[in-house]
C-alpha cells in the first residue's frame, strides 16, 4: 500500500514557502500566477508554522500526527491532498517585494 507520510508533504510546502523556489530573476510570470502582499505571505508562512507546530506534524515518534493518524488511511490521504494542494498554489505565487 502508497503511503502518504503527512511529515513528507508537509515538509515540500514548508520549503516552497521558504525559498520560492519556484520562480527565477527575470522569469515571465503565467496567468495563473498571482501576487502576494508581503505581508499576508508572511503571515500565511506563520500561519502554517502554527498549525504544523500544533497538529505535531513535525514532532518525533508517538506525538507525531504520522503516529496518530496511522490507522486512519482515508483522514491521512486528505491531509496529504490539501497539502499539495497548498504547494501548488503557494508555487504560483509571486514572491513577496521586501
Amino acid at each position: 500500500m502508497d503511503r502518504c507520510i503527512i511529515a513528507n508533504h508537509a515538509s515540500k510546502c514548508l520549503h516552497v514557502f521558504e525559498s520560492g523556489e519556484t520562480i527565477l530573476p527575470g522569469q515571465i510570470l503565467g496567468p495563473k500566477r498571482s501576487k502576494v502582499a508581503s505581508l499576508d505571505f508572511n503571515s500565511d508562512l506563520e500561519q502554517f508554522r502554527v498549525w504544523a507546530k500544533n497538529l505535531g506534524v513535525f514532532a518525533p515518534d508517538t506525538a507525531s500526527v504520522d503516529y496518530r493518524l496511522r490507522d486512519e488511511w482515508n483522514v491521512r490521504k486528505g491531509i496529504c491532498g490539501l497539502l499539495d494542494a497548498l504547494r501548488t498554489n503557494v508555487s504560483r505565487c509571486e514572491p513577496p517585494v521586501l
